[in-house]
């Protein structure tokens, strides 16, 4: 059996969250006799999103500490080979991440989680140049 894991990191609004609600029902599709099924999120409207029963679900709490922690790692440009090998140790949301286990993280909300972690990761990167870019098509 293959466990999955869909790291639910978006806030309530927008196209990121409507991308990642609809990844979310592709994976509670997944069946149940071949996958089980992990679901890591940071807002609590996602729990109105898991079916009862359906997945295991761990909370990732974006602590200050945390925050901080990552910010000083990136201005300092230490690089990210470091971090991953480093972050299991003092950032409590990537021991959750490594001790669950999974033979694959979902990232659909672009969240920094697919390369920061020590875990097979599958990241999303969403186009918005249009954005950015008024002219783009």
């Amino acid at each position: 059996m293959k466990r999955i894991g869909i790291i639910l990191g978006s806030s309530p609004g927008g196209g990121v969250y409507q991308y990642a609600q609809a990844v979310l029902d592709a994976v509670m599709r997944f069946p149940e006799d071949k996958f089980e099924i992990v679901v890591a999120y940071s807002h609590p409207v996602w729990l109105t999103h898991i079916p009862p029963g359906r997945a295991k679900v761990v909370h990732l709490d974006e602590s200050f500490r945390s925050k901080v922690l990552n910010r000083v790692w990136h201005i300092g440009g230490l690089p990210m080979s470091l971090w991953r090998s480093v972050a299991p140790h003092v950032d409590p949301n990537v021991q959750i991440l490594v001790k669950e286990n999974c033979d694959l993280w979902i990232n659909p909300s672009n969240d920094n989680w697919a390369f920061r972690a020590p875990v097979p990761a599958l990241g999303m990167i969403h186009d918005l140049m249009h954005i950015y870019e008024p002219h783009f098509p």
